[in-house]
């Protein structure tokens, strides 16, 4: 739980890769969305599960993205039941910006993990990291005063340094050459 930015739905992310790595299973659909699942959820969820647990003798995981946009009168309550009759063989992960839209009997069938956006200078490594891999060559000073004022969360933040790898490569591009008569380029 946390604002936007914080980094759940990848923390969630990672949790389940890891874990879906060390039991060897691939090619699966563990990861839903809350808000646009609809009211198919229950058996998007058991689709993936039964699929999961084939030659896999323990539980089944799935991440639910945004889980505070299940309606709280009627998808939540169904929901919680669900998680009750399912628990002995599902592994449930849950997101939410907004931990009062959800049922209390909900949250505590959760451990509640509260993130806070990473600082503008933890960015700093990752940050360079990138840009490097995309043929920059900025220093780490370089890239802590380019992120010394940037007020976004992680999404910002992507389209920061996509940003400025589009105008590195468009100032390494040589200019095409152009017919003086005609004004147009060869």
């Amino acid at each position: 739980m946390g604002p936007p930015g914080a980094g759940k739905t990848e923390a969630a992310r990672v949790i389940a890769q890891t874990y879906f790595k060390t039991k060897n299973i691939q090619n699966m659909t563990w990861e839903f969305n809350g808000g646009s699942s609809g009211k198919d959820l229950q058996s998007q969820i058991m689709a993936e599960t039964n699929f999961q647990l084939f030659g896999n003798s323990d539980k089944a995981l799935v991440v639910i993205n945004e889980i505070d946009t299940l309606d709280l009168r009627t998808q939540q309550p169904l929901f919680r039941d669900f998680m009750d009759a399912k628990r002995s063989y599902i592994r449930f992960i849950a997101t939410t910006n907004h931990k009062s839209r959800i049922l209390g009997a909900i949250l505590s069938r959760f451990r509640v993990v509260d993130l806070t956006p990473p600082t503008n200078q933890d960015w700093v490594p990752r940050a360079k990291a990138i840009l490097e891999d995309e043929g920059m060559s900025p220093s780490t000073q370089d890239v802590a005063l380019m992120l010394q004022s940037f007020k976004g969360s992680a999404r910002d933040l992507i389209d920061l340094l996509e940003e400025t790898v589009i105008g590195w490569r468009t100032a390494q591009s040589p200019a095409p050459i152009t017919s003086h008569s005609s004004g147009r380029a060869l």
